[in-house]
């Protein structure tokens, strides 16, 4: 028990708790107090702090925990032989460190910088994995170069955990258009949150990022951190990675064969 307690990080901790405890958002929709506080009671005794985020989430006071079965039969505790396990978090699972198969999104509107965008389209194709030029609409996008671009899928049909990471290009128009669409918004927030690999072509992804409300800290190695909490690869929260540093594009394809496939 306290090792399966102790296996998620700070920031899963802080996913996992109020209303995003996958049974808190069942709890919202009952409306007799006894049925949250009898399911509450039991997480008192794993995580008393993780215990009070669910409670807060559902507008309730912590309840006492429930009684421990092993007391009730007068039976001593059993002491646990390993205090903190990193194996037991989703997180741990270093992914195969092989990029191909996995399905990265291209996110481009009108005035998308092109022959930034096709170079990395390229790069992923070599690796392996399968770039898709995604949109907000099907049809076509022009780039600041005159020429365009096919939209492969919609927003609409881009469910974010399906996708192993996200290019965001570069182009001043491209970037005025995408910040103005919520959906748009709200995938690259999910991927963020998701723990996926960002590559922000130059400052234009960077304030695309900005407008998400997804936070950047620069980091060591060419990377930056979307947080607070410093990571690798394939933990939490997302690897981004900037134009403006050396073999970016690199670094980022090898994070995204190194991140854990949930499902893509």
């Amino acid at each position: 028990m306290s090792a399966r307690r102790n296996c998620p990080g700070p920031a899963r901790r802080r996913r996992i708790s109020g209303t995003s405890w996958p049974p808190a958002s069942e709890l919202l929709r009952v409306t007799a107090p006894a049925v949250p506080e009898r399911l509450v009671g039991p997480l008192v005794n794993v995580d008393a702090t993780l215990a009070q985020g669910v409670a807060d989430g559902l507008g309730m006071a912590l309840p006492a925990p429930q009684p421990l079965a092993i007391e009730e039969l007068g039976l001593a505790p059993v002491d646990s032989e390993v205090d903190a396990s990193a194996w037991l978090s989703l997180c741990a699972p270093p992914g195969s460190a092989q990029t191909a198969g996995r399905r990265v999104t291209l996110l481009v509107a009108d005035g998308v910088d092109c022959a930034a965008l096709r170079e990395v389209q390229r790069l992923l194709l070599q690796a392996g994995a399968g770039p898709r030029v995604g949109g907000m609409r099907l049809g076509r996008v022009m780039c600041s170069e005159g020429q365009a671009i096919e939209i492969q899928a919609t927003i609409e049909a881009l469910a974010s955990v399906l996708w192993g990471a996200i290019v965001l290009p570069g182009g001043m128009t491209a970037l005025a258009v995408l910040n103005t669409e919520d959906k748009a918004l709200t995938f690259l927030k999910d991927q963020s949150k998701q723990g996926r690999p960002i590559l922000a072509m130059g400052g234009v992804g960077r304030h695309k990022l900005s407008a998400a409300g997804v936070a950047v800290q620069p980091n060591s190695g060419g990377a930056a951190s979307a947080g607070n909490t410093s990571h690798t690869h394939h933990t939490d929260p997302a690897p981004i990675f900037s134009q403006a540093a050396d073999d970016c594009a690199a670094c980022f394809i090898a994070a995204v064969g190194a991140t854990p496939a949930w499902g893509a």
